[in-house]
């Protein structure tokens, strides 16, 4: 009996992981797609300049995409894990900021 349900919650653990990997996946697929486009409408930025004012920005989401893929952020933002702060502090520096809280992409 307990071989049975250790074998179901196997397959339902397995299709969970298919889910996501496929979320992640199609998520990642979106983003390099961004990356490799061009001339796109801009998306908002939000984040703190070095003076320590509040600033919004629009932006090349190509860009983003791109710092989004290099740090994995599709699988950071399926699991609904806060990303590496190296991937925000890599869109601040690419922007001339002190920090970057959040973009529209």
């Amino acid at each position: 009996m307990k071989d049975a349900e250790n074998e179901s919650a196997t397959d339902e653990l397995t299709k969970a992981v298919k889910i996501v990997r496929k979320a992640i996946q199609d998520l990642e697929t979106n983003y390099k797609k961004i990356a490799n486009t061009e001339e796109q409408d801009p998306v908002l930025l939000e984040g703190d300049t070095r003076t320590g004012y509040a600033c919004q920005m629009m932006v090349d989401p190509k860009d983003v995409a791109q710092v989004f893929l290099d740090y994995e952020y599709p699988m950071w933002r399926i699991l609904e894990e806060e990303p590496p702060e190296a991937m925000w502090n890599r869109l601040a520096e690419i922007y001339g900021l002190d920090a970057v809280c959040s973009v529209d992409i």
